[in-house]
């Protein structure tokens, strides 16, 4: 249990302090970092309880981009704003700087396994919020 608080306020604290030095309007702040915190809980649940990294990156990126759309509906203020900082956490940064090490070692094996992992978390994530942006698109009306 301490695990999960443990990263739950890391992650709180992490996405506040994106919005902070991105400049997000303050008033996004504590929405968007609760929003990343309690979508990397239900990644933690879902990695380390059920066994599955990428429906945990799927569940966690669908249910953060589903929060950030609601929160710009009520705030009335674009998604990104919500969306970005809030994924930050989310993002498959030592995927990626293994897979550079990797490669300048001239290890090709590791390499080709953490760049494929990577793509694959990345690719997740960009789906998640696809589907998400995808539904919310289709219940606007049409632009005259």
């Amino acid at each position: 249990m301490m695990l999960y608080l443990r990263d739950f306020l890391c992650c709180l604290v992490a996405t506040a302090a994106f919005c902070l030095l991105m400049r997000a309007p303050r008033r996004t702040i504590p929405f968007t970092a609760l929003t990343a915190a309690l979508g990397w809980m239900l990644y933690d649940l879902l990695r380390l309880e059920a066994g599955t990294e990428l429906g945990g990156y799927f569940a966690a990126a669908l249910f953060v981009a589903l929060c950030a759309e609601l929160g710009a509906r009520r705030a009335r203020c674009p998604a990104l704003l919500f969306l970005f900082p809030a994924l930050i956490p989310y993002v498959p940064g030592v995927g990626l700087y293994e897979t550079m090490l990797h490669m300048a070692a001239g290890s090709f094996l590791p390499m080709l396994q953490s760049g494929v992992r990577t793509l694959l978390i990345a690719g997740t994530i960009a789906a998640a919020v696809a589907i998400v942006n995808l539904i919310f698109s289709l219940r606007r009306p049409p632009v005259r």
